[in-house]
């Protein structure tokens, strides 16, 4: 079975553009909290390892985590519940529509219902 993200849906029906599509999924990104934070506000890490990491990380391709990683800072598994943590902190995409002025609650909520009974996607959290 395909999966379809919520976004696409949208654009599919008509209901909102590619650009106002893409426009949400940019402010949800920005409005997503920083893995860093996270990782200081739950004491994964302290703030001294964390600019470790960024100087190390200058010098690198690495990703945040991959560096923390390396470096022994984080497991696979802190990793893994720091990512989850970080995904929860996003805003859904349906309600940045919202926000936008894009689409109403009533459209978002019968959008939803459709969405959901045609049982397009994989594990749904309207996140795209």
């Amino acid at each position: 079975m395909e999966v379809t993200k919520f976004g696409q849906f949208l654009v599919n029906n008509d209901v909102v553009t590619d650009a106002m599509v893409l426009e949400a999924l940019v402010r949800q990104e920005k409005s997503q909290e920083n893995i860093s934070r996270i990782a200081i506000a739950k004491r994964y890490l302290t703030v001294k390892q964390v600019l470790s990491i960024y100087n190390e990380q200058a010098d690198s391709c690495d990703s945040f985590t991959a560096m923390a990683k390396k470096l022994g800072y984080l497991t696979e598994s802190e990793i893994a519940q720091l990512q989850t943590l970080q995904q929860q902190s996003r805003p859904r995409l349906g309600e940045i529509l919202v926000d936008m002025g894009v689409m109403d609650h009533k459209t978002l909520d019968l959008m939803l219902k459709k969405f959901n009974a045609l049982g397009l996607h994989a594990g749904y959290s309207e996140v795209s």
